[in-house]
């Protein structure tokens, strides 16, 4: 099958349970939304099946250029856009036959399966599914009050709160408002986009 790649990338991840782990991005073009606060380049640069996107990241990240081997991601992260507006299984498929977890950065546009860990961002705009669960579910926050949250946790199992931030700069409104929501619940967790305040992708 064809995907419409964005981008393919390795960073560490910066947001959520997994901060801090060396990543492969895979992200794919489109989403059925079109959220004002969306910092995201949606547009596709090329067509690649899942043959070549495991070809790739094979020749640009191979293990043996690695020099501390537990450095090597093996983990690779299928983000967008919102990539459950495609079949995701044959992806998937080769990315476990190569011996990566893959993760999945969804706003719960559709159910998936066969997936290690999904990270659920529900928007406003579109109701979650019967059936879409998270391993974490990030609120956005202010778009998202503690109401709102605490309504739907059944949703996910891990959940943080993460301030809206457009720049590179913190949103320190955003930041007290999510303390809050933190001081009145103890079970939410903070996300802070760390790969914007470190200037990585």
């Amino acid at each position: 099958m064809d995907y419409p790649i964005v981008e393919i990338f390795r960073s560490i991840q910066g947001e959520g349970f997994h901060v801090g782990t060396s990543c492969i991005f895979i992200r794919l073009a489109g989403c059925p939304l079109s959220c004002s606060f969306c910092d995201t380049n949606k547009r596709a640069q090329r067509t690649l099946s899942e043959v070549d996107i495991v070809h790739e990241i094979k020749m640009r990240w191979p293990p043996s250029t690695v020099p501390y081997p537990l450095l090597a991601p093996s983990i690779s992260v299928i983000t967008g856009g919102e990539p459950t507006l495609y079949n995701l299984q044959p992806l998937v498929y080769k990315l476990h036959e190569q011996g990566y977890r893959v993760h999945l950065e969804t706003n719960g546009y559709a159910k998936t399966s066969n997936i290690d860990w999904v990270t659920l961002s529900p928007k406003r705009a579109l109701q979650i599914p019967p059936g879409v669960y998270g391993h974490e579910v990030k609120w956005l926050v202010p778009e998202w009050s503690l109401k709102d949250i605490q309504r739907l946790k059944d949703c996910g199992r891990d959940h943080f709160v993460q301030p809206i931030n457009k720049r590179k700069t913190l949103n320190y409104e955003n930041i007290r408002a999510c303390l809050s929501m933190i001081d009145a619940d103890p079970s939410l967790r903070l996300s802070i986009q760390m790969h914007k305040v470190l200037g990585v992708r």
